[in-house]
């Protein structure tokens, strides 16, 4: 009865309204909260007298950062990825698409977008986004045990942060596993072929399609790649928040860039407005305040301001970009790709 209920459709649909009107919710009140803490008028001095100098270096650090995904996604593909254009605007209009519409579906528009182009199925692509998150994962975790030991960090956010981290190390090394079994004759083979002369061909495709999503761990060289990629990635977001920081002449160390990137990854993870408002300014006032800027309204104002210009640099470049490429595709056809979902069960039985 309890399985039947949740597979409902009216159930689910249910469940995703709660979760949208709760997200929704917890980010409005996190801005009110945070806006109604600090003095509004010294929040604008705090940006007439941040240092631009520091804020034009984060734009290059901004840059590095969204411009090594690029080859990053690409070599998750092999050698069959997609062009540089495709790959970049698929990113890009992911990003736009979270930021201004609930629910989150920028991975699924990814993969469409790729798959109306390229040509690759959307399991495929689902399959190197999650390599790709997985490996983000590992790189919060193990930012977060880095940086960590620099504040006092309450007790409740350090177990949640490790739970979380060792979840993604789990993901990551079954990933691991089904990449190597899917390369020589194995249990797993014969059990593919068997169902693709049955009635599961379409199971033996779905798998051959996640399998082929994984194909970046086959290579020690690709995986090393991946690695190399990701370091980059993560290093030039933290170096980003803390020129941010430095910007808004707040004497912190790099760990705090480091930590802030972890615990706003972390906020993340919760439903929230879109563009994560309110949730992702509110882990930024709450890893400055663990560095000693908190207690004053005029500290607050402070730390809500470095808050806002970081958001501002990570989210309003991407969203243009993606905005630009959803013109150049048509509003028609990135309505179509928002309403992918209805497509993933029918994307295993297609060639």
């Amino acid at each position: 009865m309890v399985l039947s209920l949740r597979s409902s459709p009216r159930v689910r649909l249910a469940l995703r309204v709660l979760l949208l009107v709760a997200g929704l919710g917890l980010g409005i009140g996190l801005v009110v909260y945070l806006l109604r803490s600090v003095d509004l008028g010294q929040l604008g001095n705090d940006f007439s007298n941040a240092d631009y100098g520091f804020l034009a270096l984060a734009l290059v650090a901004f840059a590095v950062n969204l411009l090594m995904k690029v080859p990053r996604w690409a070599l998750l593909y092999g050698e069959d990825a997609p062009g540089w254009d495709t790959l970049f605007g698929g990113i890009n209009v992911g990003y736009a698409v979270n930021t201004l519409l609930p629910a989150r579906l920028g991975d699924i528009v990814r993969a469409y977008w790729v798959r109306d182009r390229a040509g690759i199925g959307m399991i495929r692509t689902l399959s190197t986004v999650t390599l790709e998150r997985t490996a983000d994962g590992v790189a919060v975790l193990i930012m977060f045990l880095a940086a960590a030991p620099t504040v006092t960090l309450p007790a409740n956010e350090r177990r949640i942060a490790i739970a979380g981290g060792v979840l993604f190390v789990g993901i990551l090394l079954a990933m691991i596993v089904l990449a190597f079994l899917s390369t020589r004759e194995n249990w797993l083979s014969r059990y593919l072929a068997r169902l693709e002369q049955g009635r599961g061909a379409i199971i033996s495709r779905f798998l051959g399609q996640v399998t082929s999503g994984l194909r970046a761990l086959h290579s020690w060289r690709t995986a090393a790649l991946l690695i190399l990629y990701t370091a980059i990635i993560w290093a030039s977001n933290a170096l980003l928040l803390w020129l941010v920081i430095l910007a808004f002449h707040v004497h912190a160390p790099f760990a705090a860039g480091v930590l802030g990137n972890g615990i706003v990854s972390l906020a993340m993870t919760v439903p929230s407005t879109p563009g994560y408002l309110g949730v992702f300014d509110g882990a930024i006032v709450l890893t400055l305040s663990l560095y000693g800027v908190t207690g004053t309204p005029a500290l607050r104002a402070l730390a809500l301001s470095v808050a806002f210009m970081f958001h501002a640099i990570g989210f309003i470049p991407v969203t243009i970009i993606g905005i630009i490429y959803i013109a150049r595709a048509g509003m028609g056809q990135t309505l179509r790709m928002v309403r992918a979902e209805q497509a993933m069960s029918r994307e295993p039985s297609e060639p």
